[in-house]
């Protein structure tokens, strides 16, 4: 896994911003919440943040509420092997978040690959319960969202995190997208503001995943 894909918040300073990516990879190395020391589940949604006194912590579903504010969400740990190969299909170790849940969201996404049949990626809202209430929290001045990729018909990675609010409204464009879940993903640095993510998209106009 590459530290950059667990993403500090961007008013942090760049080398604090740094320090954080780096200590959230180790704890998420552990497989266990931070805070109180459980297992993680395979599929459990999780949320990396600073906790009461201001160390750095990967938080479960167990102490979520015990984070003092969050900035990354839907990391992944160990998974099935059928999630882990369309994960390594799609160009990422794992995906950021598995989804067992036949909920609501799984049919909007199917039905909007249908409707764009020349799109992998998709930038969304996120649905009521698809990821816990605690963890679709983010830091002040960000709104988080879903970042969709479809492997194959039917075959879906997606992850969230939260995006500053004044990127919004923001451009359906697969170029954009794409070069945004790169970067949620950890195949690209974290972005310091929406220049270098229109730069970055340059590479990824015309690509298909």
């Amino acid at each position: 896994m590459n530290p950059e894909r667990f993403l500090a918040p961007p008013w942090l300073p760049r080398q604090q911003r740094r320090h954080v990516g780096r200590a959230l990879f180790k704890l998420s190395l552990r497989e266990a919440c931070s805070i109180c020391g459980r297992a993680l589940r395979a599929d459990e949604p999780t949320a990396g943040g600073f906790d009461a006194n201001g160390s750095v912590a990967v938080a479960g579903e167990c102490c979520t509420d015990r984070l003092a504010q969050i900035f990354t969400i839907g990391v992944g740990f160990e998974l099935p092997h059928d999630v882990a190969d369309v994960a390594r299909c799609g160009g990422v170790d794992r995906p950021l978040q598995v989804s067992r849940v036949d909920g609501q969201w799984k049919d909007d996404d199917r039905v909007w690959f249908e409707q764009n049949p020349k799109r992998s990626h998709r930038m969304r809202a996120l649905f009521p319960g698809e990821f816990d209430g605690k963890i679709a929290e983010v830091s002040t001045g960000n709104i988080p969202i879903v970042l969709v990729r479809q492997v194959t018909p039917g075959s879906r990675l997606k992850g969230a995190l939260g995006i500053n609010a004044d990127w919004l409204p923001f451009l359906d464009d697969e170029a954009l997208i794409h070069a945004l879940f790169e970067v949620m993903a950890g195949r690209e640095p974290a972005l310091d503001d929406l220049q270098q993510l229109f730069a970055l998209a340059k590479k990824y106009t015309g690509r298909q995943t």
